[in-house]
């Protein structure tokens, strides 16, 4: 991020410092605050320009590291699938229990 406001920002604050009490540079000293708003709305600007920089760099870091776990995840997802499908065999195998008929035919 550009850091090139703080001497301008010096250098105004200086000026309507050292400016006379003179009624006559009023607009003067209107116009030197109103460029110091401005700097200071540009370096909020700045702020969160960087500041979204840095969130989407963490964004794109963590889908590479995702990227990069991903056969990991797969590997795992298709263990447990495998040990579901075991089971699942494993219950079809075992025998039904007897049914007890509660009514006379």
């Amino acid at each position: 991020m550009k850091n090139n406001t703080g001497a301008t920002k010096s250098y105004l604050t200086e000026a309507l410092r050292n400016l006379p009490p003179d009624f006559a540079l009023g607009n003067a000293k209107q116009y030197i605050s109103a460029a110091l708003r401005e700097i200071e709305i540009v370096e909020k600007k700045r702020g969160k320009r960087e500041a979204g920089i840095q969130q989407q760099n963490l964004q794109i870091n963590q889908q590479a590291i995702n990227q990069q776990n991903a056969p990991n995840i797969i590997s795992g997802l298709d263990a447990m699938i495998q040990e579901e499908n075991e089971k699942l065999e494993a219950l079809r195998k075992t025998p039904e229990p007897p049914q007890n008929k509660f009514f006379i035919d």
